[in-house]
This record gives C-alpha cells, structure tokens and sequence, in this order.
C-alpha cells in the first residue's frame, strides 16, 4: 500500500500588516510544488487540505524561474504539475477542509507537510482542528514537515493558540507566556523564516509593511529550540524527532529529500 501525506495549505490569499495595510499572498511556488513533486515521483498519494476546503492562493512573486535555480524549464515543469493536480482550480480543487480530513480519519496518513509564503501566519497559527492534527501526528510520531513560514503553523498546536497569539500580536509577551498551554514542540530544535529575513523583506521596498508578529521570535516564546542559518536566504534544514523544517525558498529541496527519507524508514 502507498503511503499517504497531508499537504496543509493556507486558505489566504492575504496577510494583515500593521497600521491596516495588506500585502497579497498565498503559498510559494517552489516551496510547495518541489516537495509534491518529490513525493509523487517517490510514490506517495498526496491530499490536500486548508481550513475551510477553499481553493488556494499562488503568491504570484513566487511564480518566478529564479526560484528554481533560474532554471526556465524547471519551473515550467513544476507550473504544468500544478495546473495538472487542479490545485487553483475553481471548480474541481482537490483540497478538503479540515473537518473533512478528520470526518475521513487521520491514521491513513504517514505524514505531513505545509508549504511557505506569508499566507500560513493569517489563518493557520491558532486554527483549532489544524492545532487536532498536529497533536495527533505529533502523538503518533509521524514525519512533519515545514517550510519557509510554514512552521508558525504548529502554533496552532497550543491549548489556547488564539489567546497565545493575541497578546503576541499585542506585543505583550508576558502576557502571551500566562495564555500558553501545552505545546507539544516546546524543546525541538526548528527553523523559520527568520527574523533578519523577514526585517530584510519588509517595508515599502519589500511587502509593503510590517507583519504583526515575527515567526523565529513567536516560535521561540512558544518554546521553540530556534536554529537559523548562518547566512539569510541560503538553504538551512534542521530535523528534530520527526520534525523537519526548513528556513526558506531555498530549502525546499533539502527539507523534501530528508522528509521523503524519514518517511521510507
């Protein structure tokens, strides 16, 4: 029997800045197609699932060869597998919700993985079914994969994310420790985007803004063994148990191959 992986998406095509401003997001490219691409060649049957079964967002600065090497045919290859899984589709997205995930029954899937871009630190930081199936992977031992901001999206796995990350968002950190509960990744080396990055990307010349809170800072505060590259935008990968995550785009390659590898052992 194959062995089956649960792609989590973002269900945002967004994400709120502070002082009101919105920076139009979605998932990366490479970040997402890369590790799927991977995955299907090595045999594995893929679902896929965001918040509410919405169809997902591209974040259209992804949709770049420079994000694969600047290699034109790579990234041609890796857009006609998207348009073939009808991802972005509007009328026939594969993608479930999460309450349908766990309707169907979480023991089928093997592991898990989320792709980057800012879209994941809108709607899956403190989604309450995604935080469910984070245990229950967590429970099981099952390899989990994330990339690039993907990682904030075990957040969600806190008893009371939605407290948590509204004194996060506040800057009342204090406060956000007294509302944290029981996060099982407290103590696991990981990675995320990381804050020189997202300081290097923000602003006029970057997203437009300022986001309302910072992944490698949050991570930390939550627990998290925080582990970032020597150098910003360069490949970094960090696995811990059965956690893998990666820094950024150009970790796509590495965290999907050490991914693939925990999963055939």
């Amino acid at each position: 029997m194959k062995k089956k992986i649960l792609v989590i998406l973002s269900g945002s095509d967004r994400l709120n800045l502070k002082d009101g401003k919105i920076y139009n997001t979605g998932f990366y490219l490479n970040e997402f197609m890369v590790p799927v691409k991977k995955m299907l060649d090595a045999g594995f049957e893929l679902e896929f699932a965001n918040p509410e079964g919405t169809k997902p967002f591209l974040d259209k600065g992804s949709d770049s060869a420079a994000y694969f090497g600047n290699n034109e045919d790579q990234h041609r290859i890796h857009k006609e597998l998207l348009e073939k899984l009808k991802i972005l589709s509007e009328k026939d997205s594969p993608v479930k919700s999460f309450k349908k995930i766990m309707e169907e029954g979480l023991d089928r899937f093997d592991g898990i993985f989320v792709p980057g871009g800012h879209a994941p630190m809108e709607d899956l930081t403190d989604n309450h079914d995604l935080g469910l199936i984070f245990r229950h992977f967590h429970e099981k031992s099952k390899p989990t994969a994330l990339v690039c901001h993907g990682p904030v999206a075990l957040l969600s796995a806190i008893c009371n994310a939605a407290g948590f990350m509204q004194k996060v968002k506040t800057g009342d950190f204090e406060a956000a420790k007294s509302a944290m509960k029981d996060w099982p990744y407290s103590g696991y080396d990981m990675t995320v985007f990381s804050t020189d990055e997202e300081n290097a990307v923000a602003g006029e010349r970057g997203i437009g803004g300022f986001v309302q809170f910072d992944p490698q800072t949050t991570l930390k505060l939550a627990g998290g063994n925080m582990k970032p590259g020597q150098n910003m935008f360069e490949n970094n990968v960090v696995v811990c148990r059965e956690l893998v995550t990666g820094q950024n785009p150009a970790s796509d390659e590495e965290l999907a191959e050490k991914f693939i590898n925990m999963l055939k052992k």
